[in-house]
């Protein structure tokens, strides 16, 4: 099941997991504080064709370094036939001598205080604002029903500023009031080893993060 692309035969791209199975394997994504905790278990789960000015950024900035790098692996992709906008799977590949994975970015649907809905970005946030900036819709996982709500509430593109270096803590986010969430059974504020303030950070190392972005 899986196809390899590459127009040389160094940086081959490989479909490791193809659109059922990266959904089976998101429903098994924990949090950083309890990895039985598995918000999407239940979830309605799709991927779908998205315009990005449709969707709502959970950050309040985004880095120079990782737009540059971003922009150089859409380059990487389309010269070895693979649109990163159109991806239903989850690929491996290699780039720059280093082998990584990716999935389509992920989206999740939460109605806020506000009264509003909103189609937050979970993750894939770089990928999307260069789809933004280029007038493309952008292929994305859509997950409706998570038992849990995000670590930090939506903000609007407008919010969002582009920086060279991390900024400090306080502008990372508008991070969510923890006191306004029924946690679930298992998980508590009450931690020394993870900043409560990411507790409902969701653990996607087994779709190749890094970890908690920087």
């Amino acid at each position: 099941m899986s196809e390899t692309h590459s127009s040389e035969s160094e940086n081959p791209i490989e479909v490791v997991a193809p659109p059922e199975i990266l959904i089976d394997s998101i429903r098994k994504v924990g949090t950083l504080a309890a990895s039985n905790i598995q918000p999407y278990k239940d979830a309605s789960i799709s991927i779908e064709s998205m315009d990005p000015e449709l969707l709502s950024p959970i950050a309040l900035y985004i880095l120079e370094g990782g737009l540059e790098k971003q922009q150089k692996l859409i380059e990487f992709f389309l010269k070895n036939g693979i649109d990163p906008f159109r991806l239903d799977s989850m690929i491996k590949y290699t780039f720059e001598g280093e082998t990584y994975f990716m999935v389509p970015p992920i989206v999740e649907v939460h109605q806020e205080e506000d009264g509003g809905t909103y189609s937050i970005i979970i993750d894939g946030l770089h990928r999307l604002t260069i789809a933004r900036e280029m007038g493309r819709k952008c292929n994305v996982v859509i997950i409706e029903g998570a038992s849990i709500p995000p670590h930090a509430l939506p903000v609007r593109w407008e919010d969002v500023n582009l920086c060279e270096n991390v900024p400090e803590f306080s502008k990372k986010k508008r991070w969510r009031d923890l006191s306004k969430v029924k946690l679930p059974e298992g998980m508590s504020v009450d931690r020394d080893d993870i900043d409560p303030r990411y507790l409902l950070y969701r653990d996607f190392s087994s779709l190749g993060s890094n970890g908690i972005r920087k």
